[in-house]
């Protein structure tokens, strides 16, 4: 559905539509299909400059397939100024993040990142370093998203006004230092991004504050994971996403689980599940933090857990990347763990760190291999107790 203040605008030249919906905008706006079309007498620049706001107004639209045509044919220009090439490899980032060519978008978006900076356009160029930055998060690249947060909080200094910018860039290396394992750098970023409140939007303060309780979390701190996660809850009222409602809830319960309230978690849980218009996964990463959890419970829940452990694996809705994968495997392999006998604890620990390691997740690797020296100190094997501890902290202090 095309919006009146789009419409009025079109009637104004001020945008174009894509081929997809220039006979139906001519039909509703009574004009010929030729208002909306390239005017092929006009010179390359300005036919270069006219296809490039019908693909922004295809972008707006969800035109996907005039939006291929359109980029497609401005490849086909050979002489465009330096602001046109950098608006067409903005664009071409942003498309090529959507298709799924991750690296494809962090190269289009660092060529355009170069000609803003060129032309003095330090907003755009700040875009495209975070357009880059958040396609290598998305790669699973979290030393490269990184690197590219802070090139991106650089050019930011030179325009200081921009709070959003900052607010955006310093939550995604928050959430690239998470997945790299360092926590307590992250806490720091969630908490600058949290710190944002009074400007920001209410969903992204409640991923700071969520942010910041599964640091606290991590790092042992079980009373700042539950004050955390009850500031983001408070929150909840005012803006009903359901996933990261059902993310906020799962990080209380298992802090509560943490705190020996295993009853309050579960009523958290029947919270979650009746959350309304929710997707079916929800459930089962609900279900998959809580074992992660309680398989490290003194005394050991067995029966809990097993229940736990068949949801899991009979569960078809399970999240479908590798890193979710693998979390649900080590969770179920977790809680097995508390039962296995002695010879095959270390061959399923080291095949886990393997897994997180493979996936630039060395936080979780280390984890694992925190874990088990747990079991080995259990089994009263303090040698390789020790192998496994010091292994941990090898991989936590490394510049991955």
């Amino acid at each position: 559905m095309l919006s009146r203040s789009m419409i009025s605008e079109l009637e104004r030249n001020e945008r174009n539509p894509s081929s997809e919906t220039i006979a139906i905008l001519a039909e509703r706006l009574n004009k010929p299909q030729e208002f909306f079309q390239v005017d092929k007498r006009k010179s390359d620049r300005d036919q270069a400059e006219l296809l490039l706001n019908q693909a922004f107004a295809c972008m707006e639209l969800g035109d996907d397939r005039g939006l291929r045509d359109i980029l497609t044919a401005l490849k086909g220009q050979h002489t465009l100024t330096d602001s046109i090439k950098a608006r067409f490899h903005e664009l071409m980032a942003w498309h090529e993040q959507q298709e799924g060519r991750p690296l494809s978008a962090v190269n289009h978006s660092l060529l355009a990142e170069v000609l803003y900076e060129a032309l003095h356009r330090p907003e755009r160029q700040w875009y495209c370093c975070y357009l880059a930055a958040y396609a290598t998060y998305k790669a699973g690249l979290y030393q490269q998203t990184i690197e590219m947060c802070n090139r991106a909080i650089n050019i930011l200094a030179v325009i200081p006004e921009q709070t959003e910018g900052r607010r955006l860039t310093i939550y995604l290396l928050g959430s690239a230092y998470f997945a790299h394992g360092k926590i307590a750098a992250a806490d720091k970023c969630y908490a600058e991004s949290a710190a944002c409140e009074g400007s920001a939007d209410q969903e992204d303060v409640i991923r700071a504050y969520h942010g910041r309780a599964i640091c606290a979390q991590q790092l042992g701190d079980i009373d700042g994971a539950l004050r955390w996660s009850k500031k983001a809850a408070e929150h909840l009222e005012q803006k009903r996403d359901a996933t990261l409602h059902a993310a906020v809830l799962t990080t209380w319960g298992s802090a509560l689980i943490r705190m020996g309230n295993s009853a309050g978690a579960f009523e958290l849980l029947g919270q979650i599940d009746s959350i309304p218009h929710a997707p079916a996964l929800i459930s089962h990463t609900a279900r998959r933090e809580y074992l992660l959890f309680l398989a490290e419970q003194e005394p050991y829940p067995e029966q809990m857990c097993r229940e736990l452990e068949h949801y899991l694996a009979s569960s078809k809705d399970a999240p479908a990347s590798d890193y979710e994968t693998t979390k649900t495997e080590w969770a179920i392999a977790k809680s097995q763990l508390r039962r296995a006998l002695l010879p095959d604890i270390l061959p399923a620990i080291q095949h886990l760190r393997q897994r997180f390691q493979e996936l630039s997740h060395f936080g979780r690797a280390a984890e694992v291999l925190e874990f088990g020296a747990s079991l080995m100190e259990r089994h009263s094997d303090y040698q390789e107790a020790y192998r496994l501890l010091k292994a941990a902290q090898e991989l936590k202090r490394c510049d991955h």
